[in-house]
């Protein structure tokens, strides 16, 4: 029992929140967040109640932080005060069940694909094909595709029932269990085992059963063999009883920069990570690559809308201006795969002037002094010094004022 409660929490923290942690983040929306929220804590409230007797503590302890959000009659001082819980019968579902079931051995076949070729999991590939002669098992893989897709951080699935296309398949006879059952007749029987075509073998493998030389064979007296018959340099393949899954290695440029671009994102996420900034927290992300106009640059620039909906930010060119802004971090590290570097540099979000109104009003000598001021301060400080909506600071002997919404922006929109 014990066993079963761990596999469980392995296979809710590995696959359900990995899987829709965008959509518990809110990416997809306010209902798709609540729905999933609520669907996870459900399910981490019942296992609560369920694990109070074999891991009383733990469960004690999960319980505390989650029971304010529990139904009224269900907050109580301790789990150890609730009923085991009742099953849900109305919300099994065997239809999801089998689908995602086929879902994860689909991505593990992908991934499995991927080690044997080295293939990182943040380079982009083109395809992958999945073929089962079963359709209502792709029918299912299709409603869970965008899954498929962002997991094994492939471009398209294509689904398909034609197996002859890349595999060969063979029948190996069990000969012991055969031999003892056919006894002389065996011999003729792994002859014409041998010799069946492609199209008898699959149907074979539909019905479960055939007549061999008038003797009964079914599929538990032989073994199946998959072999790839598809170029080796361009895909990759494996299989899992009746699915097989293809992997299509061919690179393009475009796929290169997406790559590229994803390495980068790997890069800030990981310099977010090493300076305790929270998710919620709001940084200015700077960036600089060595040489300036090289593949990595490209990338970059190309995949600009790819990257702001990772991190949440336009990245901007970090210069010799950048430097007077506090950093959280600057590194700078080669990129692999590419004779490259990449400086990253993450500071506290800035204020905005805009500048043509400022040059009006004091000046173009003005402009850069002011840019200079503001960037040593952080977005919260100056909020926290303005009055009636207007920020008043002396430069240079001069008052300056500048105005929210007018010449100041805590957002650029200009």
């Amino acid at each position: 029992m014990l066993y079963l409660v761990f596999d469980f929490i392995s296979l809710l923290t590995n696959w359900y929140v990995r899987l829709n942690r965008a959509r518990i983040k809110g990416n997809d929306g306010l209902e798709e967040s609540k729905v999933s929220l609520s669907t996870l804590f459900h399910v981490l409230f019942v296992l609560c109640k369920l694990m109070a007797s074999f891991t009383p503590f733990f469960a004690e302890y999960v319980y505390q932080h989650i029971k304010k959000y529990a139904p009224k009659e269900e907050n109580v001082d301790s789990v150890h005060y609730l009923s085991v819980p009742e099953p849900w019968k109305e919300a099994i579902s065997e239809q999801i069940e089998e689908a995602v079931s086929s879902m994860r051995t689909v991505i593990e076949l992908g991934r499995t694909a991927r080690d044997r070729r080295k293939m990182p999991m943040k380079y982009p590939l083109l395809s992958m094909t999945v073929i089962e002669t079963n359709q209502k098992l792709l029918d299912n893989l299709k409603s869970l595709e965008n899954y498929i897709l962002l997991e094994l951080n492939i471009s398209e699935l294509i689904l398909s029932t034609d197996e002859g296309k890349y595999v060969k398949l063979s029948l190996d006879p069990d000969r012991a269990k055969l031999g003892k059952r056919l006894r002389a007749d065996a011999s003729a029987v792994y002859k014409a085992i041998a010799a069946l075509s492609m199209d008898d073998i699959k149907k074979f493998i539909a019905n479960g059963k055939m007549e061999i030389n008038g003797k009964e064979i079914c599929t538990d007296d032989v073994k199946i063999n998959r072999s790839f018959v598809g170029d080796t340099k361009k895909f990759e393949a494996c299989w899992e009883g009746g699915i097989v899954a293809v992997l299509d290695l061919e690179e393009n440029k475009e796929l290169r920069q997406k790559g590229l671009a994803r390495e980068f994102i790997n890069r800030v996420q990981k310099a977010r990570k090493r300076s305790g900034i929270t998710p919620n927290d709001t940084v200015d992300v700077y960036y600089r690559c060595t040489p300036e106009n090289g593949e990595l640059a490209q990338a970059i620039k190309a995949q600009n809308e790819y990257i702001f909906k990772a991190i949440n930010d336009l990245p901007k060119l970090y210069t010799e201006k950048s430097k007077l802004i506090p950093d959280y971090i600057v590194e700078e590290s080669p990129i692999k795969g590419a004779d490259e570097t990449l400086l990253i540099a993450l500071t506290a979000p800035k204020v905005f002037i805009c500048e043509s109104e400022v040059e009006k009003l004091y000046g173009k000598e003005m402009v850069e002094s002011i840019n200079i001021y503001l960037s040593v301060k952080d977005r919260e400080q100056i909020v926290n010094e303005l009055k009636d909506n207007k920020l008043t600071f002396i430069l240079i002997e001069k008052e300056i004022t500048l105005e929210l919404g007018n010449t100041l922006f805590t957002e650029k929109k200009f």
